[in-house]
């Protein structure tokens, strides 16, 4: 096994200045890597074969190792970053040859209280607990030391390792191994020992930008906040599938909400908003649910239909019909014989039609295709028991038909929920350009000394083009008080104003300009 030592914060010194190697950042810059880290050809091991080899090829493939934010933040959470039977194939997988020893380790909350030693034993879970609620607090809004001591405490001792995730977000690509302890292995189950851990990372990215806000180093704390929107589109798009993406969009709306709080309390000039504003334009767009529909999700389709074709006793109850105990229908089904590769060409052509209708932005064509795939589901779902017995009844007379039928059913099974998909696209397009659209506004404010009567007034000097609210469709809401008093607001995704409710629904950005 590669080497792999344990190492804390509080004994390492030496960090980025030390570090030689260059990898491309993702700003088009340079990020080093430490002389001791030994990276090498990646290489997946024999045992990882069929559908979840061909998707850990794919994702790998679309990044070196010296250009991967993993290696990094992977020697961040240390050995908590592996599930311990799959570390050794995760590190190959990686292109690790051996783990550096001069990178700094984040100590998680727990251990970090548990070395607390005026805390009593008995107490230091309920401390732990309290300390992430805190940090939780510090990371939506502004705040100084003596407000939470502890967790300004508790970022002290990150600070190294949170510097190195930083270092890690300006990597142009992403890739962890996508690997479980089940036999065989799956999609379904692969471990998120890295992932499950990026949003409280960036959570801590935010609580210590706030932090840093407080004390007026502004670059510092809009260098971390700019951090966590790159290690959102890092996730989304080097795991494209819908648990990875789901953080990813937790992870850039935390992001989101410290950088409005600096807005809404005036405490960015118009030229570091003009500086943020242009950094977001610079980065790519978290992407849209048909990227994981095509990608991770048919894979996970495809890998379900190759263990169906390698399990006769899973096959044999994908044939049963609820109710019916003796299974007379199989007693002369051949299921041996089904054509898998027509099953998998059905199961792609009914995924083929999901990413369609999710790629298509104009919103009644795309509802209308939506309606069209309930309709279909309806239907299949209310002849399914009938349709499964005459199938099984006659499957050596209609090989083909019965091949289809495994498809189709388990793409069915497997269907995304579409409608919440868009709305989850919408939701985060319009978070990311009010905020864009409230960087602009105040950027204006410091050219005009005052805010614009209409936002058509912020183009194309401060924004190319003006966003729409794009669960609308329509121009976000925005009301002027006085020449330095505006509002900016998203409707949501129920497309009603509800005054600012419910929670994740409206979404209201307060400006006012600075003086």
């Amino acid at each position: 096994m590669p080497h792999f030592p344990l190492k804390r914060v509080a004994q390492l010194l030496v960090l980025l200045p030390c570090l030689s190697g260059l990898a491309q950042r993702l700003d088009g810059q340079e990020v080093a890597l430490p002389k001791d880290l030994v990276l090498t050809a990646p290489d997946i091991p024999e045992e990882v074969g069929g559908e979840l080899r061909r998707i850990n090829e794919t994702l790998a493939g679309r990044v070196k190792p010296q250009q991967n934010a993993a290696i990094l933040i992977v020697h961040l959470l240390g050995e908590s970053a592996f599930v311990p039977d799959l570390a050794d194939a995760s590190l190959a997988m990686l292109g690790i040859e051996t783990m550096s020893t001069t990178l700094p380790e984040l100590v998680a909350v727990e251990p970090y209280v548990e070395d607390q030693r005026d805390i009593a034993p008995a107490d230091r879970r309920r401390s732990a607990l309290e300390l992430q609620d805190q940090i939780f607090v510090a990371s939506e809004r502004p705040w100084k030391s003596d407000e939470f001591p502890r967790v300004a405490e508790y970022l002290k001792a990150n600070d190294a390792a949170l510097d190195l995730l930083v270092a890690a977000s300006r990597l142009p690509g992403y890739y962890f191994p996508m690997l479980s302890e089940d036999s065989p292995q799956k999609l379904m189950s692969a471990s998120l020992s890295v992932e499950r851990r990026l949003p409280f990372l960036v959570r801590l990215l935010c609580a210590r930008a706030l932090l840093r806000a407080a004390a007026g180093d502004i670059p510092a704390a809009t260098g971390d906040l700019l951090a966590g929107h790159r290690l959102s589109y890092l996730l989304a798009s080097g795991s494209p599938f819908d648990v990875s993406v789901a953080k990813a969009l937790t992870m850039d709306a935390f992001a989101c909400r410290a950088a409005s709080t600096l807005l809404s309390g005036g405490m960015l000039s118009p030229e570091q908003a003009a500086e943020y504003g242009q950094a977001l334009d610079a980065m790519p767009r978290l992407p849209h649910s048909d990227v994981a529909a095509d990608i991770g999700e048919r894979a996970i389709l495809r890998q379900e239909l190759e263990t169906l074709r390698s399990d006769d006793v899973q096959l044999k109850e994908f044939f049963e019909i609820p109710g019916e105990k003796d299974l007379k229908h199989l007693e002369k089904a051949n299921l041996s014989s089904l054509k898998w590769d027509v099953a998998r060409k059905r199961a792609d052509e009914l995924q083929d039609g999901i990413v369609k209708a999710l790629r298509i932005r104009d919103r009644q064509e795309q509802y209308e295709l939506f309606k069209q795939m309930d309709v279909n589901y309806k239907l299949w779902e209310e002849t399914q028991d009938t349709r499964l017995k005459a199938i099984a009844e006659t499957i050596d007379k209609d090989l083909d038909g019965a091949s289809r039928w495994v498809g189709e059913t388990m793409a069915m099974s497997l269907r995304p929920l579409y409608w919440q998909r868009r709305a989850t696209d919408d939701r985060a397009d319009a978070r990311r350009d009010l905020l864009r659209v409230g960087l602009a506004l105040i950027a204006y404010s410091g050219d005009h000394k005052e805010f614009p009567a209409t936002l058509g007034a912020l183009a194309p000097k401060y924004l190319k083009e003006i966003p729409i609210d794009a669960p609308v469709d329509g121009p976000f809401q925005y009301k002027v008080f006085s020449k330095d008093h505006v509002v900016i607001a998203t409707l949501g995704t129920n497309r009603v104003d509800d005054a600012g409710k419910p929670y994740n629904d409206d979404t209201i950005l307060e400006l006012k300009a600075p003086r």
